[in-house]
């Protein structure tokens, strides 16, 4: 998911489905999943104003 608020970088989470529950990327995973090639499992630039993050604590 991506977030932006004018003037501000752009904030990027992520996360995955494990046994049927969304389990959220850490900063490390969402960097990875998105500066990953998906066709060759190269590495990618990060794109310039993206911030990696982690998604905010949700309760249950």
């Amino acid at each position: 998911m991506r977030t932006s608020l004018a003037a501000e970088i752009s904030r990027v989470r992520g996360g995955k489905l494990v046994e049927l529950c969304a389990e959220p990327f850490s900063t490390a995973d969402a960097f990875t999943a998105y500066c990953t090639d998906a066709r060759t499992s190269e590495a990618i630039a990060p794109e310039p104003g993206v911030a990696y993050v982690a998604p905010p604590r949700l309760r249950a």
